[in-house]
């Protein structure tokens, strides 16, 4: 290979729907870049073992290093990815997520999804013993302030995201970028329902009522547990309705399931994990409505896959969700029970015009953010550090 080429690395860790949001992001965006690349950039892509196989074809292209340094390890990722990376001698590394070797001394650039971690911490949000959760705190901001310092820039999904980390670490604004994250197929695939297939997909889950839907995490920030409350108040109000969780199972999931069986409402509430893409977004179509309960989020990307879908869409006011949906979601304050079960009844009451008209609107808004958009941008910043 000619001198004249420019090796880029990217951390591909996370990678796919395993991996929620972040699998999403690395996935989508790798694949898209890789796409528009210019013939004088090889990409070196690090994943986690064989997780890179189902897209084999389309990786082709790239050098593909496996490694066996899971996030969040000490030696493994600090050390021994480390030396992998610098091993390889790159020109620029992107690193999807704040997990960078603090030592490292190959160039880099990092994407920062968010600060959640700041805000929510101790018991509710760990699944380790108290002195260990914070040990594992501290090497968190260690970690995430020292990829803010060492980076030659920073991707953040919203201007919410860049304002909190200006707060949090002055003086690093002039390096930070936003990019906003995009909307893949089959979300925005063909929306004719299909009766045949949504109604063995319902079978299969067993839907059996009119149905609220929330896709994503079960952690503490999420605020799942106030949506599940909303929606008992709903039934005892008199309204027939379900409620489908779809998140991965592990231990948060376990947790709320057991609160779920405390509240009495496992017949109301249908915990199927996570569902195929195209389920999903036959299952956005038909429902209620996507409830985004969150009380902070960098970007809530599955809302916007439910509103590209075709699904009206309640939504959270905090965070970056108004500056992310703008005026196409119905908010709500997160921390007060009733005012999410008045958009809730909102919806339930809605016309067949007043439905038709919110999700036309809201389909054509969700078309702006593409994953197209968001890798020129990014071979953009890349260029501008290697040209």
């Amino acid at each position: 290979m000619s001198d004249s080429y420019k090796k880029i690395g990217i951390d591909c860790r996370f990678w796919g729907i395993t991996h929620a949001g972040l699998g999403r992001y690395t996935r989508e965006l790798v694949l898209e870049i890789i796409k528009k690349c210019s013939k004088q950039y090889q990409f070196t892509l690090f994943f986690q073992q064989d997780e890179w196989r189902k897209d084999k074809a389309a990786l082709s292209k790239c050098q593909i290093i496996e490694t066996n340094a899971p996030h969040y390890s000490i030696y493994k990722e600090q050390f021994e990815l480390k030396k992998i990376i610098e091993r390889e001698k790159l020109d620029l590394m992107h690193f999807t997520h704040f997990n960078v070797p603090i030592f490292l001394q190959t160039p880099y650039i990092v994407t920062i999804h968010d600060l959640i971690k700041h805000f929510f911490k101790g018991r509710p949000v760990t699944t380790h013993s108290l002195p260990v959760y914070w040990l594992k705190y501290g090497g968190y901001r260690l970690v995430i302030g020292q990829a803010i310092k060492g980076s030659r820039a920073i991707i953040v999904p919203s201007y919410f995201t860049k304002d909190q980390i200006a707060v949090h670490y002055p003086g690093f604004e002039k390096k930070i970028k936003v990019i906003y994250e995009g909307v893949k197929t089959p979300f925005t695939d063909n929306r004719i329902i299909d009766q045949h297939k949504t109604k063995k997909i319902k079978n299969k889950y067993n839907i059996t009522k009119p149905y609220f839907i929330y896709t994503g995490s079960a952690y503490a920030s999420k605020n799942v547990k106030m949506l599940i409350l909303a929606v008992k108040q709903l039934i005892e109000n008199g309204n027939e309705i379900q409620l489908i969780i779809a998140c991965a199972r592990n231990y948060f999931w376990e947790k709320l399931e057991k609160e779920i069986i405390q509240l009495n409402m496992q017949d109301y509430v249908v915990m199927p994990g996570m569902i195929p893409d195209d389920e999903l977004s036959l299952l956005y179509q038909n429902s209620l409505s996507f409830v985004m309960p969150s009380l902070m989020e960098g970007f809530g990307l599955p809302a916007l896959e439910a509103m590209a879908s075709g699904a009206i869409i309640l939504s959270s006011n905090t965070g970056s969700l108004p500056e992310i949906y703008e005026n196409n979601a119905i908010y709500f304050n997160p921390t007060k029970l009733s005012k999410m079960i008045s958009g809730m009844e909102f919806v339930i009451k809605m016309s067949d015009l007043q439905r038709i008209t919110r999700i036309k609107r809201g389909i054509k808004f969700a078309s702006k953010y593409s994953w197209d958009k968001a890798a020129l941008e990014t071979l953009d910043l890349y260029s501008h550090f290697l040209d």
